[in-house]
């Protein structure tokens, strides 16, 4: 058997919570899902690369 395919999740970044951690914020996002905090960042750190590679071709485009 092969495992399961885990779907892509898309989070939204809205900053830092007010005491300047974005720890409490990460958890707070996903606590119906119930995902470790590790594979939130990744996400988030995924995400982050493909929106600058998408930048970069962008600008080489023009």
């Amino acid at each position: 058997m092969t495992p399961a395919v885990p779907v892509p999740i898309e989070y939204q970044l809205i900053g830092p919570t007010e005491g300047g951690g974005v720890g409490d914020l990460l958890i707070g996002l996903d606590q119906k899902r119930q995902h470790e905090p590790q594979q939130i960042v990744g996400d988030l750190l995924n995400a982050e690369i493909s929106e600058k590679q998408a930048r970069s071709i962008k600008y080489q485009m023009t």
